[in-house]
């Protein structure tokens, strides 16, 4: 019997790139499957979860008595203290199944060499972070791509047996809600800013496009950042309080419909950075794409900046807006179908989440029986 666990303790985005996998193995023979979550992320998970499931749900607390910013809790090593205070119950577990790089820390220093690391990814391969070489301490990963694939092996990430290529877990787990949120059928654009204060753009320029926006009642505007950012952020939200009166522009700072997919489903322009929800933008469907580059890298970083023109400098909301028909069916349209395709191989006769439960299913049972011997 294999013992596998999954920890949610990060924002709900988090949930939708594995939690299929949780279910896919509660189905088969042979399993104990458990899933460690705090209460950020419990009616997340019961929501997804079928009614009939055997998954053993463990929720967990900190050392301390009272719910704290996410902020705050970063500054205290909030997951590492989460990982001592239960040892116990990772200490039983055979796999451990991740999405983070900073679970490494479970094999570092609460069961060295014990748990087999299996590592998910929360989002497409897209920049740097994503390629990062830490991902070789994990002793099984996914792959959405062929070319993902290749990337990887020109970077030494690759060994024979430490991968699979299946496509995309969240297709499979993320059930978008058709939203209707303006009252007309004018143009959507969806703006996805980054957290991060290096890369993200919103410093930069994300109260010129909501005053543009403001400004403009001819055109709909979805605000729905990466989660950190007013999170890690939060005096942000004052400020942005004042834009939520306005009929053409919806704000949203992390609600479950910024995760699965109802936005990137609803949106006929998407407007962001180095995100790789653009990807999943177009894997939905083919459609316009506008990113600014904040640290003048000229496109060169991330894949998902094939998908549109990246404006580097000189940025103007209404200047993109103007041009975007033309530049997406001059330089674009063509071009997006086979970047998406390079991006995700997705299987033809089984979902992602069957395919790759299959492959992870045979590199378990050869190495625990293996370790077994």
């Amino acid at each position: 019997m294999a013992k596998i666990v999954f920890i949610y303790l990060e924002e709900p985005y988090f949930i939708f790139h594995s939690i299929g996998l949780a279910i896919d193995f509660d189905k088969r023979q042979g399993n104990e499957v458990s899933i460690l979550f705090n209460s950020r992320n419990e009616w997340h998970i019961k929501d997804i979860l079928p009614a009939n499931h055997s998954i053993k749900l463990i929720r967990v607390n900190p050392y301390w008595y009272i719910r704290l910013p996410l902020y705050v809790e970063v500054k205290l090593n909030y997951r590492k203290s989460i990982f001592k205070k239960y040892k116990k119950i990772f200490l039983e577990q055979d796999v451990f199944i991740s999405s983070l790089y900073n679970d490494l820390i479970i094999r570092d220093e609460i069961a060295p060499k014990k748990i087999l690391m299996i590592y998910t990814a929360h989002g497409p391969a897209n920049g740097p972070y994503c390629f990062n070489d830490l991902v070789k301490q994990f002793d099984y990963f996914f792959c959405a791509s062929k070319k993902e694939v290749e990337i990887r092996r020109e970077m030494g990430q690759i060994k024979s047996k430490n991968y699979c290529i299946g496509g995309y877990l969240k297709l499979d787990s993320a059930k978008p809600d058709k939203v209707n949120l303006f009252s007309n059928n004018k143009e959507i654009v969806l703006y996805n800013p980054h957290w991060e204060k290096k890369l993200t753009s919103f410093f930069k320029h994300g109260f010129d496009i909501l005053n543009y926006f403001k400004d403009h009642p001819n055109i709909n505007l979805i605000f729905a950042p990466h989660a950190l950012l007013t999170k890690r952020n939060i005096l942000l939200r004052w400020r942005l309080k004042n834009y939520e009166k306005y009929p053409n522009i919806h704000m949203d700072y992390g609600s479950k419909k910024s995760h699965d997919f109802s936005y990137t489903q609803a949106a006929d322009i998407y407007l962001g950075d180095v995100s790789s929800q653009a990807l999943e933008f177009c894997l939905i469907k083919l459609r316009k794409c506008i990113f600014i580059d904040v640290n003048n890298n000229k496109g060169s970083d991330y894949i998902s900046w094939s998908l549109g023109k990246v404006y580097s400098t000189g940025f103007n909301i209404e200047n993109a807006l103007n041009e975007i028909d033309t530049l997406y069916d001059d330089n674009y349209k063509a071009k997006q179908k086979s970047i998406i395709e390079d991006v995700f191989t997705i299987p033809k006769e089984k979902s992602s989440t069957e395919f790759f439960a299959d492959g992870l299913s045979q590199f378990i049972a050869l190495e625990l029986g293996e370790k077994n011997v």
